[in-house]
């Protein structure tokens, strides 16, 4: 099975605070595959509007780029669609002694099921650790290969984000995912994007959704923001950790994407 890529690079993984499940300030190479069902309108909503990833939001991009060498953020194209043993070869090339994991993100890697599940189970096969990164709306899919996934982050997505039109229904689809990976073995945590806009009620919802869930929860302000997108200001951004201390069983953590404050990939 071939499926379309975005861009493969080697860098550190610069969210997720210091949770179970979370790479953060790890070496990993980054597999960022194309699509996003989301972005397609699959739920009915729009994009994201704070998606920080829009050019991999296409799902078969002619060419993908590939990082030259480890870490020297020099790019060249090879061309679409590519197989999992194109993949691996790139990811091979681009290991460091310091590799802790490969990063599957996207887009929405579950966009390409039947490529993302066999490029994991050639991963695994290889002796790699894998970590997704996904948006959480195809449950569904995953069952048939989770048990290849070592680390997983599921974002919650808040009803401000405007990516379905059917809010609650895709909350209860991101944590059907997050069980899945569960009974799968996996160390999953999840992640809420909050924003000015974002309501203290929509979070209490979040919360009482993993309240017998035993999952660490991240709450991530925007980044960066921008005109029309703003960070929620301090007290309220505590509300919200407060607020799901107290409903869920898991750890509350915050975290923001230190690799855009310092400028890496």
């Amino acid at each position: 099975m071939s499926g379309y890529i975005y861009e493969i690079f080697s860098s550190f993984q610069g969210e997720g605070a210091s949770v179970a499940g979370s790479a953060y300030g790890l070496r990993q190479i980054f597999v960022r595959m194309a699509g996003c069902n989301i972005a397609a309108k699959e739920l009915g909503g729009t994009q994201c509007v704070w998606c920080d990833t829009k050019d991999a939001q296409i799902f078969d991009p002619e060419h993908a780029r590939i990082e030259e060498g480890p870490g020297n953020g020099k790019f060249f194209l090879i061309k679409n669609p590519m197989t999992p043993e194109d993949v691996l070869g790139h990811i091979s090339r681009l290991s460091t002694p310091d590799l802790h994991s490969i990063s599957i993100t996207g887009g929405e890697p579950l966009s390409q099921d039947d490529f993302c599940l066999d490029l994991l189970a050639l991963l695994k096969s290889e002796g790699y650790k894998t970590y997704l990164e996904s948006n959480g709306a195809r449950p569904d899919v995953l069952p048939r290969f989770a048990k290849n996934i070592d680390y997983a982050c599921i974002d919650l997505k808040t009803k401000d984000s405007k990516a379905a039109f059917d809010w609650r229904l895709l909350l209860e689809l991101e944590i059907e995912s997050i069980k899945q990976l569960l009974i799968a073995g996996t160390k999953v945590y999840a992640k809420i994007v909050v924003t000015s806009k974002t309501e203290l009620e929509d979070i209490i919802i979040i919360a009482d959704h993993m309240a017998n869930l035993d999952v660490p929860v991240i709450v991530q302000p925007v980044s960066p923001p921008n005109d029309n997108i703003k960070r929620p200001d301090w007290e309220t951004l505590t509300l919200f950790t407060e607020a799901l201390a107290e409903r869920t069983m898991g750890i509350v953590a915050l975290s923001y994407q230190v690799h855009k404050m310092v400028g890496y990939l």
